[in-house]
């Protein structure tokens, strides 16, 4: 059952901790399969924290000949730009979602759990889709939504790239950062920046 030239990838990069909850991610693969026979799961990871179980429950899982999983290696965005669909399962955390914006970079379209940023950062219906955490279900349905419409996916892809372009890049970023610190400077001393 590897990995073939027919095969529907579909990628999670996140590292391997609870709070990722890849564990959900695995049980919406298991809904996938159930109506994708050709979808595989690639799973990138740079760290491992020692309470995750994730390695053993994919190698008991009826599934594990369905799974590529690889650490910290150097072809890392070759490998995940090889995928149809990037999930992040996260339960918690997504701060900044570094990995979100991988995904939107690569012109993936992404299924993401509703929590942290990440709301802020997917439009469902335009860049992919948000589920709740812990709804493997709702998961599978989006991926399924995905590889059953591959045109649309990839204009949610290419949507989710145009949108990383015009507020993620850095100097995007440093232009937003300067006006929020002008803007207090303003409120606290009547001054503008740069004046």
């Amino acid at each position: 059952h590897g990995i073939g030239p027919g095969s529907r990838l579909i990628g999670i990069s996140a590292r391997l901790g609870i709070i990722k909850g890849h564990r959900y991610f695995l049980k919406a693969a298991e809904q996938v399969i159930d109506r994708i026979s050709d979808a595989r799961f690639l799973v990138s990871y740079r760290m491992i924290e020692k309470e995750s179980d994730f390695l053993t429950r994919v190698s008991k899982s009826p599934l594990k000949d369905r799974f590529m999983i690889f650490g910290p290696c150097e072809n890392r965005a070759n490998l995940l730009s090889l995928c149809e669909v990037g999930v992040l399962s996260s339960v918690g955390s997504e701060a900044s979602s570094r990995a979100c914006l991988e995904w939107m970079a690569l012109k993936k379209p992404v299924v993401v759990t509703r929590v942290g940023v990440l709301p802020e950062l997917v439009k469902t219906g335009d860049t992919g889709y948000l589920v709740m955490p812990r709804d493997p279900k709702g998961m599978a349905d989006a991926i399924l939504k995905l590889l059953r419409h591959p045109d649309r996916a990839k204009q949610m892809g290419e949507a989710g790239y145009q949108l990383l372009r015009e507020r993620f890049t850095e100097d995007v970023m440093i232009e937003q950062t300067f006006s929020a610190f002008s803007e207090v400077l303003r409120r606290k001393t009547g001054v503008r920046a740069g004046s």
